[in-house]
C-alpha cells in the first residue's frame, strides 16, 4: 500500500518509476520528430522537468521531505542525466518578454475550475460575447482529451512566466499561441480571479 511505503519499499519502486521514464522517454523521441525545433525544445524541457518532479516525489514522500525539495539521490540524478543525454540534452528556455514575461497569482476566491455544473463563473462576470471571443477556449488540443483553458488556470501560480504556461500547454496538449493564453489569463484578470505579480 501507498499508505505504508518507506525507504525499503521505494526501492521496489523505483525500477518501476524508471520504467515508465523510459517509455514516456521513447514516447518523447517519436512526438519530437517532425515538429519544429521549437516546439520539440519545448517538449523536451516539459519532459525533462516533469521527470525530475516526478522522481523527487517519491523522495519527498518516503523521506518526509519539504514539497518542492530537489530530493534526489544520486542515481537518479545520473538516471535522468543519462535520459537527457541520449535525448541530446535539454535546451534552455528563452528569456520570457513583453507579454510573455508577465506572471499572475491565483486569488483566494474564487477556489476550483470556472465552469461547474453548468454554471461558467468566468461567461458570468466577463458577459457572454467576451466570454465567446477568447481564443483559449475554441482551441482544441491536438493531443490528449484535456482542456487548454482549465490547465492554463492550473498552471497558474504566481511563480509562472505566461511564456512558461504556454510552453507547458503545448507540450501537454500541442501547441497554442502565446496571445491566447496571455488573452485567457487577462481576462481571469479582470473579473478577479488572478492578479498580476509585480
Amino acid at each position: 500500500m501507498l499508505a505504508d511505503l518507506d525507504a525499503k519499499g521505494a526501492d521496489a519502486v523505483r525500477p518501476l518509476l524508471r520504467a515508465a521514464t523510459l517509455r514516456r522517454l521513447a514516447r518523447l523521441v517519436e512526438r519530437r520528430a517532425g515538429v519544429p525545433a521549437e516546439e520539440a525544445a519545448v517538449l523536451t524541457r516539459f519532459w525533462s522537468w516533469y521527470e525530475g518532479e516526478l522522481h523527487a516525489s517519491l523522495a519527498r514522500y518516503v523521506g518526509g521531505g519539504a514539497a518542492g525539495a530537489a530530493a534526489l539521490d544520486d542515481d537518479t540524478e545520473r538516471f535522468l542525466a543519462e535520459c537527457e543525454r541520449l535525448l541530446g540534452g535539454v535546451p534552455p528556455a528563452p528569456q520570457p518578454s513583453g507579454d510573455g514575461a508577465l506572471v499572475f497569482g491565483r486569488q483566494p476566491a474564487p477556489k476550483g475550475p470556472m465552469s461547474v455544473f453548468g454554471y461558467d463563473y468566468l461567461e458570468a462576470h466577463l458577459g457572454k460575447a467576451k466570454h465567446e471571443a477568447l481564443a483559449l477556449l475554441a482551441a482544441e488540443p491536438t493531443r490528449g482529451g484535456g482542456d487548454y483553458a482549465y490547465e492554463a488556470l492550473n498552471l497558474v501560480d504566481g511563480r509562472r512566466s505566461a511564456q512558461e504556461i504556454r510552453d507547458a500547454l503545448t507540450a501537454i496538449y500541442g501547441p497554442v499561441p502565446l496571445a491566447a493564453v496571455v488573452e485567457y489569463l487577462r481576462a481571469l484578470e479582470a473579473v478577479g480571479v488572478v492578479k498580476l505579480q509585480q
